[in-house]
């Protein structure tokens, strides 16, 4: 299993209403009179609560507790949302070396429920939750548009909270991670100090100053990208794709947060008919400048149907362009694209596991020879190995 994006937090274990305690991110749960032994006929609760767009990593790192029958005695419980999460008992040690963790629970929900119990028993408890985890791919509010973008529906930013805006020039980015935004290297190559913002479903100058902006550490374009002279004659968006290292980490929360990575397996490779969502602020039929976030659902096509698109603008031919395995095609004939200014934002589809409801980027605005027909999309999966191996090695600080 891939690993998940990781935020260090506290998060606070308070008996008040939960209005009247700042949420903090990171913290530790002990059992009564730890590291001593537990006391006889005790019921303890801590109620867990984190900021939304949160899920919650609960994990032991010393447990040992009488061990009975579906843990009727003495036990740990973990409830969220009224579900049983789990019940445990007995004594447990750490399988891995490297590791202090014995038991772990990681809860998509911003609540948590802990409750200690214990009727005869001499030995003692410790559990820490020092992670609090991001999550991905779930937007907070579901997206209803109908099935345009160019000229399309409004959205709201909680329908794609991973969406990022860069002001100049006008493109999107896909939030991955605390630190990092994944766009278009086209977006990028001649601007490596670009102005970028989360949060807002307008992007009036207004309203962005009251919006999370993102500043950039460095700019990281992947090797296979060729540069121009002139990127206005380019024909070749093959590589079409950067990672952007934040100075500072993002402030989750319903309006801003991940969007998930594909997985290695070929059933991340987006097959033919298969939904998308887009969403930007790029030109519509009859606007250049748009302020309002829009949506579109699309469908995945063969690139066989991007090369066949004939632009009306003059000089462009697409048969002199170049297509590779590394681009999707997606969009029909019915007014379904992206357009300028939506560059580098995320088309994403379903993840392919069923009971995992979440979305994964899938792609990348890059180029299409005609707005509201087809367009490519630069196929994230490929660089999956190439994002995890640059997110890693540019995982401190810069110390320019």
């Amino acid at each position: 299993m891939d690993k998940l994006p990781t935020m260090w937090c506290i998060v606070l274990f308070s008996v008040l209403p939960w209005v009247y305690a700042e949420p903090t991110m990171y913290g530790e749960i002990l059992s009564p009179n730890y590291p001593q032994a537990y006391p006889n006929e005790v019921e303890k609760t801590w109620d867990i609560e984190v900021p939304e767009g949160y899920g919650i990593h609960l994990y032991f790192t010393h447990l040992d507790i009488e061990l009975s029958e579906n843990c009727d005695y003495d036990s740990v419980q973990i409830i969220s949302g009224g579900i049983e999460e789990g019940k445990i008992c007995g004594q447990k040690t750490s399988k891995n070396p490297n590791s202090p963790i014995v038991e772990e629970f990681q809860v998509p929900s911003n609540q948590l429920q802990v409750i200690f119990r214990s009727d005869f028993s001499n030995d003692v408890l410790g559990t820490e939750l020092p992670q609090c985890v991001p999550v991905c791919g779930i937007p907070s509010k579901p997206f209803e548009g109908t099935q345009r973008i160019f000229g399309g529906s409004f959205a709201d930013i909680e329908n794609f909270p991973w969406q990022v805006f860069f002001a100049n020039p006008r493109a999107g980015g896909a939030l991955i991670d605390e630190y990092w935004v994944l766009t278009a290297a086209h977006v990028v190559e001649k601007n490596r100090n670009p102005e970028m913002y989360v949060g807002s479903t307008l992007v009036n100058r207004e309203r962005l100053t009251n919006s999370q902006i993102l500043i950039p550490e460095r700019v990281i374009i992947h090797p296979g990208w060729t540069f121009l002279d002139d990127p206005e004659t380019r024909k070749n968006f093959d590589n079409d794709i950067a990672l952007i290292r934040l100075k500072d980490p993002v402030k989750m929360g319903p309006t801003v947060s991940l969007i998930c990575l594909p997985g290695n397996s070929s059933e991340y490779n987006p097959s033919e008919g298969a939904m998308g969502l887009i969403s930007g602020w790029g030109r519509t039929e009859n606007k250049n400048i748009v302020l309002k976030l829009r949506g579109a659902r699309l469908p995945i096509a063969p690139l066989q149907k991007c090369k066949e698109v004939k632009a009306k603008k003059s000089g462009v031919d697409v048969k002199t362009y170049v297509f590779t395995d590394n681009m999707i095609c997606a969009g029909d004939q019915k007014g379904v694209d992206s357009c300028e200014g939506d560059s580098g934002g995320a088309l994403v589809l379903q993840d392919p596991d069923k009971s995992n409801p979440k979305f994964y980027v899938a792609g990348l605005v890059s180029w299409g020879p005609q707005c509201g027909t087809y367009g490519i999309y630069t196929k994230v999966k490929n660089y999956i190995d190439w994002i995890k191996k640059t997110m890693q090695e540019n995982s401190t600080p810069s110390t320019d």
